[in-house]
């Protein structure tokens, strides 16, 4: 069995921008375990576990949708908080610019993928970054950071592929591994 999602992987300058933002909240009393930096991606479906045969099938419907969509441009934008930004247990970035086609295409995945599985997300898709989860009881230290960074804005990205990702967990952190590259524009 493979444990997998599907996902777009961010740019480095992104990367670095969020690897700021997780260091100015690390400054307070509140334990949390914080996304490694590198790892950090905008998940549009997490699929668990799959078997092997799985993965050209799910590489062939997503590509079939993504073929027919130029790229998408995004930007990291506001930091918040689930279920509520004074009381978090999940601190994430938000997603702005392109993301009512985001949300098609999330739409249109669900859809396909559900004739060969697998059950559609009952909340509302809502792109975010997640960047660390509360793991304490939170001191005001962090809600105040929290609520600083609301207004960040980061430069706009290209997204120009979705990618089925293979995830390892292990003790120091889990390791993604890029199973299926599905281009948008249909690009090879």
């Amino acid at each position: 069995m493979i444990r997998s999602f599907l996902a777009i992987r961010l740019p480095e300058p992104i990367h670095k921008e969020l690897k700021s933002i997780q260091e100015r909240l690390k400054e307070t009393d509140t334990k949390v375990k914080w996304v490694t930096p590198h790892n950090i991606h905008l998940t549009l479906k997490f699929l668990g576990n799959i078997e092997s045969r799985d993965v050209e099938r799910i590489d062939g419907m997503v590509s079939k949708i993504v073929a027919k969509e130029s790229h998408l441009i995004l930007r990291a934008e506001g930091v918040g908080a689930f279920p509520h930004i004074r009381s978090p247990r999940v601190i994430w970035v938000g997603i702005s610019g392109e993301v009512d086609r985001l949300r098609d295409i999330h739409r249109r995945m669900e859809g396909e993928l559900e004739t060969i599985g697998f059950r559609p997300e009952e909340r509302t898709f809502s792109p975010h970054l997640t960047i660390g989860r509360v793991k304490t009881k939170v001191h005001k230290t962090l809600l105040d950071r929290l609520v600083a960074l609301k207004d960040y804005l980061s430069q706009p990205f290209k997204v120009g592929e979705i990618i089925l990702f293979k995830s390892d967990l292990y003790p120091h952190g889990p390791i993604y591994t890029p199973l299926k590259t599905m281009p948008l524009g249909g690009q090879r």
